[in-house]
């Protein structure tokens, strides 16, 4: 999950999805801009989308149901025992405002190279522009959610696990997650998880000495005062913490 989609540059909230469009786009859209897919219909009990055939089409992770995508063997890894190019440029495709500058100007002086930042403000452009081959990269941020189209689309490569020794250093879980089982094309980048702040000088109560924080939001006296990370993701959790909270 990422907490910059959701919404449009005027602050509005984006209309909202039905299920089947929410499918579509998050799982399936990619494949079926560039034909590779069938029409998603449905979501079976198994973890995959159907198409208009019902046959299986797409995977859909989460925990209950990990996923190890294939490799598939027109795009494999790069061999090992590669030496590091010199004077090379690193091409990383990044939401905005994401990494400190001094962290890409050390990296380069420490490896000799160049560092070369592309951003993009949410996932549906970041998806579009690599679709339509408008950008290239070495190194791109996605959400979890795009894996399926980044995989079977070919969008990203394997990864060779003989240069990325470091990753023994990561939590259990993320050697082996649910969205990418044997992290075949993916490595940890950063965990976070969402709360609720507020300003005291216009807050007098403190939402978690109540029975059910989440449900303050929905007070009428803070309506049009709240704000929620720009992530479609982000509106459904409210919702759903809001309701576990209460039943």
């Amino acid at each position: 999950m990422h907490p910059r989609e959701g919404w449009s540059e005027d602050g509005t909230r984006r209309p909202g999805l039905s299920r089947r469009s929410f499918l579509r786009q998050s799982a399936g859209a990619g494949l079926l801009a560039s034909g590779l897919g069938p029409l998603l219909a449905a979501c079976n009990s198994n973890g995959t989308t159907t198409g208009a055939s019902g046959a299986n089409a797409i995977p859909l992770p989460r925990p209950s149901h990990p996923v190890t995508w294939p490799i598939f063997p027109d795009n494999k890894a790069i061999k090992s025992g590669l030496q590091p190019e010199q004077g090379a440029t690193l091409k990383l495709y990044n939401w905005v405002a994401y990494i400190n500058q001094k962290c890409l100007k050390d990296f380069g002086k420490k490896y000799n190279c160049k560092v070369e930042v592309t951003t993009f403000n949410t996932m549906d452009e970041a998806m579009a522009k690599l679709r339509s081959g408008q950008v290239n990269f070495d190194v791109f941020f996605p959400t979890i959610d795009r894996m399926a189209q980044l995989v079977m689309g070919k969008i990203i490569q394997p990864i060779n696990h003989s240069y990325v020794p470091n990753i023994s250093q990561a939590w259990s879980d993320f050697t082996n997650p649910f969205y990418d089982g044997k992290w075949h094309y993916t490595v940890p980048y950063t965990i976070y998880t969402t709360g609720i702040s507020w300003r005291k000088d216009h807050v007098p109560e403190n939402p978690y000495t109540m029975a059910n924080p989440w449900s303050m939001l929905w007070q009428g006296k803070y309506k049009g005062k709240v704000a929620i990370l720009d992530d479609v993701r982000e509106g459904i959790s409210l919702g759903l913490m809001k309701t576990a909270s209460t039943t």
